[in-house]
């Protein structure tokens, strides 16, 4: 799994902004994850059927790279939200990530 991170781009007036590409992520790291899927929910959104799904990406803890909930992982096609970032026993052995698919 790759460890992504958002790109900022700054307006005229120097304020970050965000950019909803995919070239609007910069690879931090590869990480070898395991992931375990935890649910599964539909519900419509604006008239569409939007799927979600929950999962639970576990990696080594790693101190020489910020993983934190406002970057994704993404592995091959597909890219995971994480939403929280757990020290698993606050050991600094194991980071658990609970993370959302985007579909």
């Amino acid at each position: 799994m790759t460890l992504q991170a958002h790109i900022g781009v700054a307006n005229r007036m120097g304020e970050a902004r965000a950019v909803a590409t995919d070239s609007a992520w910069s690879d931090i790291a590869t990480l070898f994850c395991s992931i375990t899927p935890l649910t599964g929910d539909e519900r419509i959104e604006a008239g569409k059927i939007i799927a979600g799904v929950s999962h639970n990406i576990e990696t080594r803890y790693r101190g020489d790279i910020p993983i934190v909930a406002k970057n994704r992982l993404a592995f091959g096609a597909r890219t995971f939200e994480i939403g929280a970032v757990l020290n698993v026993d606050e050991r600094s052995k194991m980071i658990s990530m609970l993370c959302r698919e985007n579909q």
